[in-house]
């Protein structure tokens, strides 16, 4: 199913998922990773890595699968806003450039905040349908199912979204 998308991309990156669906330390994400051709982490020789910093199109963005959830539509931004301050307070402590754009893949609803400074924050649309798990947390809404894409052929900084409930 990736592999039409991987075949058009000039460098593939693969992100470690959860545990309980790729396994104990990832090994059916880096079976797949693998299969796909995906760059290796410099420092492990892995296919998958659990996160992922790189520059692209002048920004400098940072990936991770791993982010906090909530059942209630009126805090779906939080995990993700609290992220965001994470990464500059850590950044301001430690005298690092923060990540002009951050990408995180837990979620099963898709949000996405644009900063006034021209930070991006983005939870990304779900690859899978709710579980069982899911259904026991989160009785009434179902996943938004997608993918995004980051091109440098736009002029702006844009995030849009037509997934299906």
């Amino acid at each position: 199913m990736l592999m039409p998308h991987v075949s058009r991309a000039d460098k593939y990156y693969q992100i470690r998922g959860t545990e309980a669906h790729v396994g104990a330390s990832a090994q059916e994400e880096e079976a797949i990773a693998s299969a796909l051709g995906a760059e290796r982490e410099r420092e492990t020789g892995n296919y998958s890595r659990w996160m992922l910093w790189m520059k692209f199109g002048g920004k400098l963005i940072n990936f991770a699968h791993h982010l906090g959830t909530t059942t209630s539509s009126a805090y779906e931004s939080s995990a993700l806003m609290r992220e965001t301050i994470a990464s500059f307070t850590e950044s301001g402590q430690h005298r690092f450039r923060p990540p002009d754009i951050i990408v995180r893949g837990t979620p099963i609803v898709t949000s996405c905040m644009n900063g006034s400074g021209g930070w991006i924050s983005i939870k990304l649309p779900a690859w899978q349908l709710k579980t069982g798990f899911v259904h026991r947390i989160d009785r009434m809404r179902g996943p938004n199912i997608g993918g995004v894409i980051l091109s440098q052929k736009a002029k702006t900084s844009r995030f849009t979204t037509g997934t299906k409930p």
